[in-house]
């Protein structure tokens, strides 16, 4: 039963049935009747008590628990973009399968979210799982908005900017037409997510800070609560060094508590080290052993250990070379041109950023560029003249 664990918990606080009453806003008899194993809650009610009743490092399971347990069809529809949300795409497959034969009229829903979760287990390829995407046409509400979501993905992956962003204001005028509820504001967020990270490697610091308003405070997710703190962190990067390490640390502990170990590693090693070694902080050497090969070389260049610095650039290099990794790329760039003071590579290191659509860490061979002479002027022109680029190609898809 799902209100097992549940009741456990409520009983371990020793909260009265009006206490319950009130964190979930509902009234005491309905909270009577869902411990006793008579009622199920709204989906809203039973996330509002998990997230109150259960420490963090609990949360996970209490929430997979519960959700893989529903039986409305409103529950199950919402628990099914709870887990595609929160990227469990196992609870997802699980849910689909208990639940597909039972609520017919919901086959589109099931069938988007299953490709989805297919596309995250990399069941099926990039290119293909776009194609059968773009050949899908949904016929529902619900179904237009979240095929519409999982055309986003596709469009920041083939940076397709310009189709991002002329469907904003038709994004949001559908969602209004939706039933309140988790199910919306869900889908809210995640489009919002999208936005932002148009808007965060676009580097525009004030539709940055005007989204992640909207989205804190407002989770409906681990995903979303953790992706929204690392944000904030990168938001203050480059203007308030106590405040980006404050965030970074507050997103580290957050991913450590909820088991999402391997978001905490990337955050500490790749995103806090990486700011640290930026503003001249003292890392333990322990620690830096433990991170990514391009993280270690800007330490040891940092420390003045160039002859270190060079072995593991070379390693880093080497590593683009045969796993075909592009992604570090342009701080090999940036790190060449450090270790060389050779400023042709700050300009590679620069437009590979660009390649990859990332003016926010574009920054950091900018900054480099403007000691060697790089006029604020040039650094706004060059900005600006990418952000245009970025939305020059492109069709914005129907949103039916």
């Amino acid at each position: 039963m799902i209100h097992y664990k549940i009741k456990e918990k409520v009983a371990q606080t020793g909260a009265t049935l009006q206490e319950v009453a009130d964190i979930i806003h509902v009234n005491k008899s309905t909270v009577s009747k869902f411990l006793k194993g008579d009622h199920e809650l709204k989906f809203e009610a039973l996330f509002r008590l998990i997230s109150s009743m259960f420490p963090l490092n609990e949360q996970p399971e209490a929430f997979r628990n519960t959700f893989l347990h529903v039986t409305n069809k409103r529950n199950v529809k919402c628990a099914l973009e709870f887990f595609s949300a929160n990227r469990d795409t196992e609870s997802l497959s699980a849910l689909i399968e208990q639940n597909k034969n039972k609520f017919k009229d919901m086959h589109e829903l099931f069938y988007l979210y299953e490709f989805i979760s297919k596309y995250r287990r990399r069941i099926i390829t990039r290119d293909r799982a776009y194609r059968k995407l773009i050949e899908f046409h949904p016929s529902t509400a619900e179904s237009k908005l979240l095929h519409s979501l999982f055309l986003m993905f596709w469009n920041i992956e083939y940076k397709q900017f310009r189709k991002i962003i002329l469907t904003k204001e038709m994004v949001f005028h559908a969602l209004d037409e939706l039933e309140d509820g988790y199910f919306k504001t869900s889908l809210r967020n995640q489009f919002l997510e999208n936005y932002l990270s148009y808007y965060g490697h676009n580097y525009d610091r004030e539709e940055i800070n005007n989204l992640l308003t909207l989205l804190e405070g407002h989770y409906t997710n681990h995903y979303n609560q953790g992706l929204v703190t690392h944000w904030r962190a990168l938001y203050y990067q480059w203007d308030d060094c106590e405040k980006t390490i404050q965030k970074f640390n507050e997103c580290i502990q957050f991913y450590y508590a909820i088991g999402a170990n391997r978001y905490g590693d990337f955050v500490k090693y790749e995103c806090l080290y990486l700011i640290m070694i930026y503003y001249g902080l003292e890392l333990p050497l322990e620690e830096i052993n433990k991170a990514p090969d391009y993280i270690q070389a800007y330490y040891f260049y940092r420390k003045g250990n160039l002859s270190k610095s060079k072995e593991l650039l070379e390693s880093c290099k080497n590593r683009i070379q045969d796993e075909n990794d592009l992604l570090t790329l342009p701080y090999q760039f940036y790190l060449e041109g450090l270790i060389t003071q050779n400023s042709n590579y700050f300009w590679l290191s620069m437009y590979q950023f660009f390649a990859e659509g990332d003016l926010l860490f574009a920054m950091f061979p900018i900054e480099e560029l403007k000691k060697s002479g790089l006029s604020e002027d040039m650094v706004h022109h060059l900005l600006k003249t990418e952000r245009e680029k970025k939305l020059l190609s492109g069709n914005a898809p129907a949103l039916y």
